[in-house]
């Protein structure tokens, strides 16, 4: 019974260390959070290093080749625990330029968004043209409309002191700040020289004989992230961003709003 607890103290630790190797193993398994090749070795050797200090405490192995065993272990596990740390450090940063570009690129589609609003307020209709769309943000002008007086008072309206008055004021001063993007609004950032987002406007059918504009802007997630992607060695998704859509009345973006 005695010699039975020296072993089973002694046996406690290594026991632990095979028990986190097997923890590491068992979390690549998850298809769905799949770890680096690093990972999956660095609970490899953790197994085999405890699964060698248990043999060596039953004295299955020699005892006096415990210093070489070890360090035969130990130097590859601390480099794939130093890989590991590489790894996870590398998948940080990689999240962290991602959605900082996302970012960028959805606040860019805002911009877009804004200006066609502002476009449809003066003609009716969204616009499909980037050259007539920056036109109208620095040389057209937009309705403002001032309502004196209630409405809803009958005695008011009746008299005549109800009225509405509409100016035009312009574009760039009333909807707009000097920091808005008017000579950039077409290019998307971080792509390739000359990258354009893709913007299509246009009427859908509501009804019987009823129609209501629409329009989208989009950029393809290749364009601003296949250098990312390229440097991490990791394959680009085919998808977009974008902003409105041609398929139904809405100027919501893909992102959650």
């Amino acid at each position: 019974m005695k010699n039975f607890m020296l072993y089973f103290n002694k046996l406690i630790i290594p026991s632990v260390f095979l028990l986190l190797g097997a923890v590491l193993l068992a979390a690549n398994a998850n298809p769905s959070k799949p770890q680096s090749t690093w990972f999956v070795f660095a609970g490899v050797m953790i197994i085999i290093f405890s699964l060698l200090w248990i043999l060596m405490t039953l004295q299955i192995l020699n005892g006096k080749n415990w210093l070489i065993y070890t360090i035969i272990i130990t130097i590859p596990a601390l480099f794939l625990a130093y890989r590991n740390y590489a790894s996870i450090a590398d998948e940080l940063k990689f999240k962290e330029i991602e959605e900082a570009r996302f970012e960028v690129i959805k606040q860019r589609l805002i911009k877009i968004r804004e200006a066609q609003i502002a476009y449809k307020s003066a003609k009716g209709v969204y616009c499909k043209s980037f050259d007539e769309l920056i036109d109208f943000i620095k040389n057209g002008t937009v309705p403002v409309v001032k309502q004196i007086g209630n409405i809803d008072d009958s005695v008011a309206v009746a008299k005549g002191l109800v009225r509405i008055d509409t100016t035009w004021v312009p574009v760039i001063g009333k909807a707009y700040t000097v920091t808005f993007p008017v000579d950039s609004l077409r290019w998307v950032p971080f792509a390739e020289a000359g990258v354009e987002f893709f913007m299509d406007a246009g009427e859908l059918q509501t009804g019987e004989n009823l129609t209501s504009p629409v329009f989208v802007a989009l950029a393809n997630y290749k364009d601003f992230l296949g250098d990312l992607y390229k440097s991490y060695s990791r394959i680009v998704p085919d998808s977009t961003i974008q902003v409105g859509s041609m398929e139904q009345v809405t100027t919501n973006g893909s992102w959650r709003e």
